[in-house]
């Protein structure tokens, strides 16, 4: 089993500014997101746990490992999209402050490479090898990956083995806990 897990609200996310690369407390209810993640992860035996290096994530991970003796396995390729000099800002602030950067994105031009930030194309291409080597693990095994939304909606394409352009009909909120089940190699979700 796969428990792929979105951290718990930011400050950040609370304002509704890009996070990314950069860090952002949690929020209050951030706070209580990652406690009620741990609680359902109660009894729950894990070989593995993966977080991608932010913070939000690492420090939920941490608490996980720590009431299992594991070790957190960072991993570089489940970051968040990289929104470069959009990071903080609002929609609305990115928008009025780099306008020729903000039409070029909102093109979806998924080559375009934000100033400072990360093209689609090269986020794509390092959660897709990430799920590729997520596919190589016993199946048998119970892994949690604490990692963001964007990240998870790419990841569930991957993995159920969907066109990328689908990854936009889910939406993972702060603090969600998605099981995929694995059967002779076979990813399905577990309502």
């Amino acid at each position: 089993m796969i428990y792929v897990i979105r951290h718990g609200q930011t400050q950040a996310n609370e304002k509704k500014q890009y996070l990314g690369s950069g860090e952002s407390p949690l929020s209050s209810l951030g706070i209580s997101q990652h406690d009620e993640l741990v609680k359902q992860l109660d009894g729950v035996i894990l070989d593995s746990v993966i977080s991608s290096p932010r913070e939000r994530c690492r420090a939920l991970a941490q608490v996980i490992c720590n009431t299992r003796a594991l070790e957190v396995n960072v991993n570089n390729r489940i970051a968040e999209f990289n929104f470069g000099v959009f990071e903080s800002l609002t929609y609305e602030q990115a928008q009025k402050r780099y306008p020729d950067e903000w039409a070029k994105w909102v093109q979806n031009d998924s080559a375009y490479t934000l100033p400072k930030g990360e093209s689609i194309d090269s986020f794509e291409e390092r959660v897709k090898a990430f799920s590729w080597e997520l596919k190589q693990i016993d199946e048998s095994k119970n892994i949690a990956v604490i990692t963001h939304g964007g990240v998870i909606t790419s990841l569930l394409c991957y993995l159920l083995v969907l066109e990328i352009s689908n990854k936009w009909r889910f939406r993972v909120e702060n603090g969600s806990l998605i099981k995929i089940n694995v059967t002779d190699g076979f990813h399905y979700l577990e309502l």
